[in-house]
């Protein structure tokens, strides 16, 4: 069975990713999300804390870190993820799916358009 979903979140972050990249030093990210329309069991707003690393090239990077939904059904789960230049996939492992965030937050820092899809482990 598989749960799909599709919302924009308005997506804040702390810092912008791509510059970020270009240090040599793995940096903090806080990407906080909302999604109020979302159907159970997608987060309705939720906080992600990683470390964004420069990856194999100038233009790349990758995330890792931590998930954690703000609201109910309660949800936490490992982030993994890349970005080239501004455009920037991550996926949350959660207990029975998948949550992959796509959007163009590399250079943001504000509030950005993403979308989501919620499916599960199989």
């Amino acid at each position: 069975m598989a749960f799909r979903s599709a919302a924009v979140f308005g997506l804040t972050l702390s810092a912008c990713v791509f510059a970020l990249a270009q240090a040599q030093t793995p940096k903090p990210l806080r990407l906080t999300g909302e999604a109020p329309a979302a159907a159970d069991p997608a987060p309705k707003s939720f906080v992600i804390d990683a470390l964004v690393t420069p990856g194999d090239s100038d233009s790349q990077s990758t995330i890792d870190g931590w998930f954690s939904a703000a609201d109910a059904p309660a949800a936490s789960g490992e982030v993994t993820g890349t970005c080239v230049e501004q455009h920037c996939t991550v996926t949350v492992s959660l207990d029975d799916a998948k949550l992959d965030l796509i959007g163009d937050f590399g250079a943001a820092s504000g509030p950005v358009t993403a979308r989501f899809v919620l499916k599960d482990d199989d």
